[in-house]
C-alpha cells in the first residue's frame, strides 16, 4: 500500500471505487484518464478501461463509477468530456466501451 502499485497498475490520483458481485473492483485512475479493474481473488489487474481523449471509450478525469446490478456494466462519469459512458466488462475482466 502507500506508494506501491495496486494490482500491478501505477495509479495517479486514485478516486471513486465500485465493486461487482463477481469480485471485480473498479478504481477510477483520475489523472491517467482511465479505470482499472482489479480481481479480488488475486489482486491482479483484470483490464484497463479508457485512455485520455474525447472519442468513445476515452476519458478525461473519470470522476464517478457505478455498477449496473442487472447487467454488470460500469457507468463512468467522464467529467471533462461532460458525459457518462457505459463500459461492458465480462467476468474475466475483458471488455470495452
Amino acid at each position: 500500500v502507500g506508494e506501491e502499485p495496486v494490482g500491478g497498475a501505477e495509479l495517479d490520483w486514485p478516486g471513486p471505487l465500485a465493486a461487482r458481485d463477481d469480485g471485480l473492483l473498479f478504481v477510477s485512475d483520475v489523472r491517467n484518464h482511465r479505470v482499472v479493474a482489479i480481481r479480488e481473488r488475486d489482486a491482479a489487474v483484470a483490464c484497463v478501461l479508457g485512455d485520455a481523449g474525447e472519442a468513445d471509450a476515452e476519458l478525461m478525469f473519470p470522476a464517478g463509477l457505478c455498477v449496473d446490478p442487472s447487467t454488470g456494466g460500469l457507468w463512468v462519469c467522464d467529467r471533462e468530456n461532460h458525459r457518462v459512458q457505459l463500459f461492458h466488462v465480462d467476468r474475466d475482466g475483458g471488455g470495452g466501451g
